[in-house]
């Protein structure tokens, strides 16, 4: 299960309608990443990390996907290369292409998958 998804957010203060569509491209991305995951079965449960990728303006990833943090727990590195897997198969990330007056907040995402418990 996906734990929630965390965009860069830009050093700019929005206004409440940005905010609103920011949180629509959130969700957006959260949902279909989590659509793509294959969540693997033999990490232990709790077991989160965080991936790092960046987009072009036409939702398509601008290098591969990378892990915030070393694996430091068994499965860590499992999880990792199964959340990779989903971020690159749910490429392009089309839908957000709406949402294009706010590309420097979404341009970078972080997201967190945890494995369920």
């Amino acid at each position: 299960m996906l734990l929630g998804s965390a965009l860069v957010l830009a050093g700019t203060a929005p206004v409440a309608a940005q905010d609103r569509a920011f949180a629509d491209a959130t969700r957006y991305v959260h949902d279909k990443v989590t659509s793509c995951w294959n969540v693997p079965a033999a990490v232990p449960a709790g077991r989160t990390v965080r991936i790092r990728f960046e987009l072009d303006r036409d939702g398509a990833l601008i290098s591969e996907p990378t892990m915030l943090d070393q694996p430091s727990k068994a499965g860590s590195a499992l999880l990792a290369e199964s959340a990779k897997r989903a971020v690159i198969r749910c490429a392009p990330y089309d839908g957000l292409k709406r949402y294009g007056a706010l590309y420097s907040r979404w341009r970078e995402i972080v997201l967190n998958f945890r494995q369920p418990d």
